[in-house]
């Protein structure tokens, strides 16, 4: 709503509702009174608590705000008193003696700001502390001015300090009775006036010299002067895809990254056997190449129930290790005593690697476990029809004991024909 404001009085008391305390202290109130009355936009005096907020400019248009503050009066029937400089800012009466014109602006409520008022010359009357010398002297006090200085020193002192009433501090004169030049100066004396300076046949004078473009300084002589050579345009050397190491400064070296080049292969195998793997620093490893001088043909050996717990297991072709599952605990449902020995299951002792394969349908995990310890694995996520899945490599040993076991991961999972391929 519109608000209405008529300005009663401003600062019309200024010296008087504060004179006990200002005159006690000698200066003016920080603070200006005003009064004024309130109404609404339809004309209705405002009653109540109002949040004012007071603008202080130096001119009716003018940007600059001189001083500003917000706070809440009490409006009885409209009518109201605040004190402006009294609601938590400090009004510096600086401002009316650096100022010819101060305006006021008010806002209501944090609204839009009322017409600005141009105050009277009864606030100006606060900066009549700035214009006396009653007790000030060119607006210092006298403590700022020094005392004639009566005070003396006996034989053998000097005055250190003047106090404000012209006393005198003395203290002891030194005992130095000459200056020597020392290493790096010159000059020197013991008496009268006594100049020292730098020896430049010891000290380096300021350097002055410069070098051209595509050159660096590499010798100062003893006159500032440079001496110049021409230096390189590579400002670094950065490793590229294979090495490592470089630098932009001193003396830079490259290598070569073994992790991404194979250093010289130096590694050999003897008779009958081939180079498997070859490692980064050119060692190998070597495998039987086979019996009859080639590689020999993988060999697929099936999971089985078996029978016993000693001795050689017995296939039992007509009840495989294939079914489904809903556990999601692991479920042992196959063995293979794996002895490379064994001339019924047609193994040699070539044979050091394999990998589980199998048919499976749905969700779940089918592994090959030593005595807890996970070798191979499979994870079937297939849908309706079911596929063909094969685990990564893993080596096996002369006489492992491995078991197959099964756990699903949601519904059911189903699985066939599990085997180890070996080679």
């Amino acid at each position: 709503m519109q608000r209405k404001l008529l300005i009663i009085a401003a600062a019309a008391s200024f010296g008087a509702l504060f004179s006990h305390q200002a005159m006690a202290q000698g200066v003016a109130p920080a603070v200006l009174p005003m009064q004024g009355f309130l109404t609404d936009g339809d004309g209705a005096p405002i009653d109540g608590d109002t949040s004012i907020e007071v603008n202080l400019y130096d001119g009716d248009v003018s940007p600059t705000v001189l001083f500003t503050e917000t706070q809440t009066v009490m409006v009885d029937q409209g009518h109201f008193t605040a004190y402006v400089g009294d609601g938590g800012g400090a009004l510096d009466l600086a401002l009316f003696r650096d100022n010819a014109d101060v305006w006021v602006g008010i806002a209501i409520e944090g609204g839009t700001e009322l017409p600005r008022f141009q105050l009277g010359s009864v606030p100006y009357a606060g900066f009549a502390q700035y214009s006396t010398n009653a007790q000030n002297l060119a607006g210092m006090p006298a403590t700022d001015f020094q005392a004639r200085v009566t005070g003396t020193c006996a034989p053998g002192q000097a005055i250190t300090a003047i106090a404000g009433d012209g006393t005198v501090t003395c203290s002891p004169t030194g005992d130095i009775t000459g200056v020597a030049a020392g290493v790096g100066l010159m000059g020197g004396g013991a008496m009268g006036d006594v100049t020292l300076n730098v020896n430049p046949a010891a000290v380096q004078t300021r350097v002055t010299g410069t070098c051209g473009a595509g050159e660096a300084i590499v010798g100062v002589n003893i006159n500032g002067t440079v001496t110049c050579a021409s230096v390189g345009d590579i400002l670094g050397v950065t490793a590229g895809t294979g090495l490592t190491g470089g630098g932009a400064s001193g003396t830079v070296t490259l290598d070569v990254d073994t992790t991404t080049i194979q250093s010289r292969v130096t590694g050999t195998c003897p008779a009958g056997q081939a180079i498997r793997a070859i490692t980064a620093t050119g060692s190998v490893t070597c495998e039987s190449s086979g019996a009859a001088g080639g590689w020999p043909p993988p060999l697929t050996v099936p999971f089985f129930r078996a029978s016993g717990t000693t001795g050689t297991p017995t296939l039992e072709p007509s009840s495989p290790p294939s079914g489904s599952t809903t556990a999601t605990t692991n479920q042992f449902v196959g063995t293979m005593f794996f002895n490379q020995a064994s001339s019924d299951l047609g193994l040699r002792s070539s044979f050091s690697r394999a990998r589980l394969q199998l048919t499976c349908r749905g969700s779940g995990v089918i592994e090959v476990v030593a005595f807890s310890t996970v070798r191979a694995s499979v994870t079937c996520s297939s849908g309706g029809r079911p596929w063909t899945a094969t685990s990564d490599e893993f080596a096996v040993g002369a006489s492992d004991s491995l078991d197959l076991r099964v756990r699903a991961t949601s519904g059911t999972l189903e699985w066939a024909n599990p085997v180890l391929v070996v080679y």
